[in-house]
């Protein structure tokens, strides 16, 4: 890592305030882990196998202890690197606009620069009346952060951004005690969970947004644009079909029914935040209406006062 970097520097910062929560052995655990890293980079640039490296590590700063002590030293060592790795994507997560170029090649400012002459507008018109970009979520269960994890990593970041050191601490000592492991194997229900979080916090605002710059820039009408499929999203964990015994028909309904509700929770506090600005006449009645459908939609059983369709909404 560039220390020198913005985005080292700060990692640094908040990695030592990590190491100085008053947790068990926590200080000790860190010191001990930055002499194993030295010991095993000149072990490998000399030739050594990785039991000779731990053995002759074992031997020259544990020599005294059991088995078993030196397995819990191993497990420390694991546990300050997970957390490390969750500051340190906090860290980049919050300086992501000052690391990266925004509207550089790439992005969807940079396209539409490039888009100068009449013809390019309408050939990208044309393009996008019946065009299609799925983006398909699906990673492997040990790729997954927890939820409890994906949420102290977004509000961490958020911490970093306002530099309130003393939000960040209690963040980060809430880390240092939240398990990264689940004690059982994730069923697929687990899996579509917790990739759902990313879908709820992350892409419920982003393709919208993508959605609503592009038209604007192309001066076309968001509320008549007649493709709601030029960016949708694909969902695999609870409903792939590729032999998993533990994917049931059962396990497909439980997951679309979790996404749905996801969805809806999205609208619900979004038209919560709109009806705090549409205060008049005649308009705050359809607002509040609409307010108590969704919860109606997202919280009462079927049958009660909600929408049927994202047509009536």
């Amino acid at each position: 890592m560039d220390f020198e970097s913005p985005t080292g520097l700060l990692y640094h910062t908040y990695n030592s305030l990590f190491v100085s929560l008053p947790f068990h052995d926590i200080a000790e655990t860190g010191t001990h882990l930055a002499i194993f890293a030295k010991y095993c980079d000149d072990g490998f640039k000399n030739g050594k196998s990785p039991v000779e490296i731990i053995e002759e590590f074992w031997a020259e700063y544990y020599e005294k202890s059991s088995a078993e002590e030196r397995l819990k030293v191993l497990f420390y060592f694991i546990q300050y690197i997970e957390r490390q790795v969750v500051v340190f994507d906090s860290v980049e997560d919050a300086l992501f606009t000052e690391a990266h170029e925004m509207e550089g090649p790439g992005s969807l400012k940079h396209l539409l620069s490039l888009l100068s002459a009449d013809q390019s507008h309408g050939r990208l018109l044309a393009k996008i009346e019946d065009y299609s970009i799925r983006l398909v979520l699906t990673a492997h269960p040990t790729q997954f952060y927890p939820g409890k994890v994906l949420g102290i990593i977004n509000d961490l970041s958020k911490e970093i951004k306002g530099n309130n050191l003393q939000r960040i601490r209690l963040l980060l000592m809430q880390l240092g005690k939240t398990a990264f492991v689940n004690r059982e194997k994730p069923t697929p229900f687990d899996e579509a969970v917790s990739l759902g979080w990313f879908m709820e916090n992350v892409f419920f605002y982003t393709l919208p947004d993508i959605l609503f710059r592009l038209l604007t820039s192309l001066k076309q009408d968001v509320t008549t644009f007649k493709n709601p499929h030029l960016l949708t999203l694909g969902f695999w964990p609870g409903g792939d079909r590729d032999g998993n015994p533990f994917v049931t028909e059962s396990t497909t309904r439980l997951v679309a029914e979790r996404l749905r509700e996801a969805v809806l929770r999205g609208y619900y506090r979004e038209i919560r935040l709109l009806k705090r600005r549409l205060t008049f006449k005649d308009t705050e009645d359809w607002i509040t209406k609409a307010e108590l459908k969704i919860y109606n939609t997202v919280y009462k059983p079927v049958g009660s006062d909600g929408y049927n369709s994202c047509q009536e909404l």
